[in-house]
């Protein structure tokens, strides 16, 4: 088994690691969903292979855009934060509690603009508004 991740955007290297592994079979995690296309040169990479994505609406416009099956996962990772100053030794000084998380995490890019809807729904005068980039 050999995964390549983000293959559209790279086939040669993928094409360099699956002519040197000879694997059973590719899994192309797609990244790029809007240059996805029934010919797509990633396709042609192995004669067995699964597309996949790490998100829902990838996965649906891949889909419909390369005309195939293409599944969805989102890998996550356990996370602890740092507990306030004096946690208690036998936690390692880790928060336990859902009340120490703090922040958010976007998987994607974030584009940044400007407009007249923005400007009137911002709290700050100058304040830029931001969007997920799905293209």
């Amino acid at each position: 088994l050999v995964m390549c991740i983000s293959a559209e955007m790279a086939p040669a290297v993928c094409r360099q690691v699956v002519d040197a592994l000879h694997p059973s079979l590719l899994v192309l995690w797609v990244h790029r969903a809007d240059t996805a296309t029934p010919t797509s040169k990633v396709l042609a990479l192995h004669e067995r292979y699964r597309l996949a994505a790490l998100a829902p609406h990838v996965a649906n416009l891949s889909r419909a855009r390369m005309r195939q099956p293409v599944s969805w996962a989102m890998p996550t990772a356990a996370y602890r934060p740092l507990g306030p100053p004096g946690a208690p030794a036998s936690e390692g000084g880790l928060c336990m509690a859902r009340a120490c998380l703090d922040g958010f995490a976007i998987q994607g890019a974030l584009r940044r603009y400007r407009s007249k809807a923005c400007t009137a729904q911002a709290r700050t005068p100058g304040e830029a508004c931001f969007t997920r980039n799905y293209t």
